[in-house]
């Protein structure tokens, strides 16, 4: 059995982001054979925003069927703010505090993994593929950019989940948080 309970593979839309995504769709009835329920981002995004919305979560849980004896995996490109809310207010992901808060209220309580999917600050900026948010950049000087880190919002998630193992994959490498529980 694969631990932790709940694998949560969260945004941005990075161009790593949206490849594993897209691996995970493809490969989903490979990796339920394993006695894995998988579940893409189009699930991933939805239950988020519900939650952002103030649906009742437990509704989200057991269509998930976490706690159920089975791990699960879930995608959601937007699982830290829309493509148009990441660049705002001279920071990046302002609003993944909020996403956050979403998440630990969801599964605050089950073992959780959180993996972020990154590509290096500039080749993410560059790379925005959605007019609200390349316009939300180029009206942000660059030193605040500049001063924006990966750091900031993985401390945030720390933060928001604290019992939760974070694993952070780049182009050009990975790292896995100390167990903080």
């Amino acid at each position: 059995m694969i631990s932790p309970d709940l694998t949560l593979i969260l945004g941005p839309q990075t161009r790593l982001g949206m490849a594993l995504n897209t691996a995970v769709r493809e490969n989903r009835e490979a990796i339920g054979a394993l006695g894995v329920d998988v579940y893409p981002s189009r699930f991933g995004d939805k239950a988020i925003r519900d939650v952002l919305d103030g649906a009742a979560p437990d509704g989200i849980k057991d269509a998930l069927s976490i706690g159920a004896g089975r791990p699960v995996v879930l995608t959601a490109t937007k699982g830290l703010a829309t493509p148009a809310g990441t660049v705002r207010s001279r920071e990046i992901l302002p609003d993944a505090e909020a996403y956050l808060a979403a998440w630990s209220h969801l599964v605050g309580h089950i073992e959780t993994r959180v993996v972020l999917r990154i590509d290096p600050l500039p080749d993410f900026l560059f790379a925005m593929n959605h007019d609200a948010a390349n316009a939300a950049v180029q009206a942000t000087p660059w030193d605040a950019l500049y001063e924006s880190s990966w750091a900031d919002v993985l401390t945030e998630i720390a933060d928001a989940l604290p019992r939760a193992s974070i694993l952070a994959l780049s182009t050009r490498g990975a790292f896995l948080s100390a167990e903080t529980a």
